[in-house]
């Protein structure tokens, strides 16, 4: 009599197996896939055979016969060490007898789609796309491409935690087949946009962006919910912060540097100040992770020290806010011995000279 375990998985074998044949015509690539065993359901492959050339020429015997089964026209793939673990594993498979070639046994769950050379898209598909994002556009952006081109994509050449880089985001395309592709395979890509047009950049990239993340209403009105998770959005200056000899520029100001100091240091933007208020009064930027972060420049003291209050001294030290933790300095000099550097837990770093490291 057969146990419960066995006859239950012969019912598993026979759903399996007829829902494959009732629904053939539906699950390419997989229409082929119609044996199963304890470990799922698989097809015989000719992936064994050798392609193109001349391969590997040995006997493989018949199990049942134990004559030496046809060879591939071409050899085999595998020396034959490789065929016999096969064998051993149960990965080939025999005819009725050694006339028939063998085959590889191929699993379901060990499927690997091929990335194809060629795609055939409807060129609207993108426009539809943005219009669902923008229904209050008539065209937003001219020639947007799909987001499922580039998911697909994505798909074959990124995983984990890659940063996905384009320089040329135009209607933000790249940032929602990221997104969407996160969402599909749970992976924590991440995406950086460049877009040299102010006016695309703000109102249509990272307007869609901010869109998918927290969701919208699409043309129809219905509610898209949305995607998760957060961007960042930074403008960039038109000049560099620094001459040709690596200098600070004259006309650069105490925020602009700050910004960038801040971030070289947290990898993060700026906290934004308060409406009317300003932004810096002092040269603390602010404090990250327990870490103070300090930047003396363009007169922030009020030019009562040291070259406008650059160069961090005991007295200039003595007069900032506080902070009972770790600090980071950047400043043109700094006067203040190892010793009180040390019981300060204070890091000094000149600038401009650490700022490009």
């Amino acid at each position: 009599m057969a146990t419960p375990y066995l006859m239950g998985y012969v019912l598993h074998l026979v759903i399996e197996t007829a829902w494959f044949r009732e629904n053939k015509s539906e699950i390419w690539p997989f229409d082929r896939y119609k044996y199963i065993d304890e470990d799922g359901i698989y097809t015989g492959s000719q992936s064994v055979h050798n392609p193109g050339k001349e391969g590997y020429r040995y006997d493989v015997i018949h199990p049942e016969t134990g004559m030496p089964c046809k060879q591939p026209m071409m050899g085999y793939r595998f020396p034959e060490a490789t065929m016999k673990r096969l064998i051993e594993d149960g990965r080939v498979l025999f005819g009725d007898d050694e006339t028939k070639l063998v085959e590889l046994k191929v699993y379901v769950k060990d499927y690997r789609a091929k990335l194809s050379s060629l795609f055939e898209l409807d060129g609207r598909v993108g426009t539809n796309e943005i219009k669902d994002v923008f229904p209050e556009h008539g065209r937003p952006f001219d020639f947007p491409k799909p987001t499922g081109l580039v998911e697909t994509l994505l798909s074959f050449t990124t995983s984990g935690n890659d940063i996905v880089l384009d320089s040329f985001a135009g209607s933000g395309t790249t940032a929602q087949a990221v997104m969407q592709l996160n969402n599909s395979d749970s992976q924590d890509r991440k995406f950086i946009l460049v877009e040299m047009k102010d006016s695309i950049a703000e109102e249509i990239t990272a307007e869609r962006v901010r869109r998918v993340l927290e969701g919208y209403s699409n043309k129809k009105g219905n509610a898209i919910e949305g995607l998760g998770g957060g961007f960042r959005y930074y403008r960039l200056s038109d000049e560099s912060m620094f001459d040709a000899f690596g200098q600070v520029r004259d006309d650069v100001t105490f925020e602009q540097l700050a910004e960038f100091v801040w971030f070289k240091e947290t990898g993060t933007g700026l906290p934004p100040g308060g409406a009317g208020e300003k932004r810096f009064t002092s040269p603390l930027l602010g404090i990250h992770e327990g870490q103070a972060i300090y930047l003396l420049f363009n007169g922030i003291l009020g030019d009562k020290s040291i070259n406008g209050g650059n160069v961090l001294t005991g007295p200039v030290l003595d007069s900032l806010p506080a902070h009972d933790g770790p600090k980071t300095f950047y400043a043109a000099a700094c006067r203040l011995g190892a010793s009180r550097l040390r019981r300060e837990q204070i890091v000094f770093k000149q600038t401009p000279y650490a700022l490009d490291q």
